[in-house]
């Protein structure tokens, strides 16, 4: 091409810079094993940490708290022309808290700007590749191919990488990814506009890809997603005292607040472990008003009712008042199950 003979017939002691997202191959190889190329990477393009603080109190005088540079840093990714559309929006707003909020892909000037520079200009199969695969967080050739079926998902996303459209390369060897953040949101927010009916349909699909590859807190989330509320719940039921057992209570409480009210009391096990969660995220004053509108407490069934006396005891510690807790659980110790961690 004419840029290949260009950099091959350059003068000598002659420089030739070359900015690019897209590089053709033009003989560069040469060039890097004589050492004759400097190579400035994305990477090395981006934000460190340190960065948007300097460039934000000399644009606009903010005095940034460390716990913002991180929210920024976290969010932008280090991606400069994301910090700088937020920062234009601010129109006198000099709150840190406000620009940490405007730094999301739904910012009209980093939407307008990711729509005019990256979505619109892809063909069509790809433009709905892209808006398709936005609901997931990592992306691999599989997990593609069930989003799109008749989607050429390898070499899509190859060409994504090769381009640097927002994908960044998790995992060489088996090939995973996952989009800039700031873009993902974007992608989300596009896809429920231009295609609402289809979104339920691809959280599912993702749902059962997921239980299928045994990763159950995703395919959970994805079937709260779908609104497929009894797939949900039933995923629970096999995953909850897992979750519980590893201490992921927040994450437990995070996915059952996600359901309807009326679903997560349905399942008794379910709701115990729902319960358990509230009393060590929200509280046990908390845990105790919904033990008691569950009605698990009244329940003498066997699988249920050595739970609610190691709830209840656990409660009445957590308000220090240890000698009821002794009073409700010391008669109980020889009949409950030595095998489960939380009862």
């Amino acid at each position: 091409g004419v840029i290949k003979d260009i950099v091959d017939n350059l003068p000598s002691q002659s420089q030739l810079v070359i900015g690019t997202r897209v590089l053709q191959e033009i003989g560069l190889a040469k060039y890097r094993a004589k050492g004759q190329l400097l190579e400035i990477s994305t990477k090395q393009l981006r934000f460190s940490i340190e960065e948007p603080s300097d460039f934000l109190v000399s644009r606009h005088k903010i005095d940034l708290s460390r716990e913002y540079i991180e929210q920024i840093y976290e969010r932008a990714e280090g991606w400069i022309t994301a910090i700088l559309l937020a920062s234009l929006t601010l129109e006198g707003e000099y709150s840190p808290g406000v620009f940490v909020e405007r730094l999301s892909g739904s910012n009209q000037s980093i939407s307008d700007y990711l729509a005019q520079a990256v979505l619109d200009r892809q063909p069509n199969s790809v433009r709905r590749f892209l808006l398709y695969t936005s609901i997931v967080r990592d992306l691999n050739v599989s997990i593609c191919n069930v989003l799109l079926p008749e989607s050429s998902s390898e070499q899509i996303l190859a060409n994504l990488s090769k381009n640097h459209i927002f994908l960044t390369e998790l995992d060489h060897k088996d090939k995973t990814y996952k989009y800039h953040s700031l873009f993902s949101e974007f992608l989300r927010e596009k896809l429920h506009e231009r295609y609402p009916n289809e979104v339920p349909e691809l959280h599912l699909r993702a749902s059962r890809w997921y239980e299928q590859n045994e990763q159950i807190v995703p395919a959970i989330a994805h079937a709260i997603e779908g609104r497929d509320y009894e797939r949900a719940m039933s995923l629970l039921d096999s995953a909850a005292q897992t979750l519980l057992s590893k201490g992921r209570m927040r994450l437990l409480s995070q996915l059952l607040s996600k359901l309807p009210s009326g679903y997560r009391l349905r399942n008794p096990k379910v709701a115990l472990a729902w319960i358990w969660a509230l009393c060590l995220t929200a509280g046990p004053q908390v845990a105790l008003d919904m033990l008691k509108k569950s009605g698990l407490d009244q329940s003498q069934a066997p699988s249920v009712y050595p739970h609610v006396i190691a709830i209840w005891t656990h409660i009445y510690l957590l308000m220090d008042e240890p000698a009821k807790a002794i009073e409700i659980g010391e008669p109980f110790l020889q009949k409950l199950p030595s095998a489960e961690p939380f009862a």
